[in-house]
C-alpha cells in the first residue's frame, strides 16, 4: 500500500486537522463498495497502490477517498487517467483498505 505520511501515523488527529486547515474534509467510507460503474476507473490492486478509492462523480468531479490527500502528483496522476477533475478527501486507513477488500470480494463475485 502506499506509504502512509509519518505526520499521519504519529498523530491522526493532527493530520486531519492540517488537512481540514487545506480545504481538504475528512470522509467517511461506508459499508458500500465503490459505485460500480466508478469501480472501473482502477483496479483493487491499484487502489491499494494508490491508497485511494472512488468515492462519487458528479458532473465532472470524481471524490477520491484517500489516505494522502495531499499528494498532488497522485491527485494529477488520477485526473490524468479518468479525465475527471479529482476532489480528494482524507478518509483513515482502516476504512481504504476495507473498501479496498471489498472492491476484491465484488469483483471476484463473492
Amino acid at each position: 500500500m502506499k506509504t502512509i505520511p509519518q505526520d499521519y501515523q504519529d498523530d491522526w488527529e493532527a493530520f486531519c486537522a492540517a488537512c481540514q486547515e487545506q480545504g481538504i474534509p475528512l470522509f467517511t467510507l461506508t459499508q458500500a463498495v465503490p459505485p460500480a460503474d466508478l469501480s472501473i476507473l482502477w483496479t483493487a490492486d491499484e487502489a491499494q497502490r494508490f491508497g485511494a478509492v472512488p468515492a462519487g462523480l458528479e458532473d465532472n468531479q470524481l471524490t477520491v477517498a484517500m489516505t494522502d490527500p495531499r499528494d498532488a502528483d497522485l491527485v494529477a496522476a488520477l485526473e490524468t487517467r479518468t479525465g475527471y477533475h479529482i476532489f480528494p478527501v482524507l478518509a483513515h486507513a482502516s476504512d481504504v483498505n476495507a473498501a479496498i477488500q471489498r472492491m476484491t470480494e465484488f469483483a471476484a463475485g463473492i
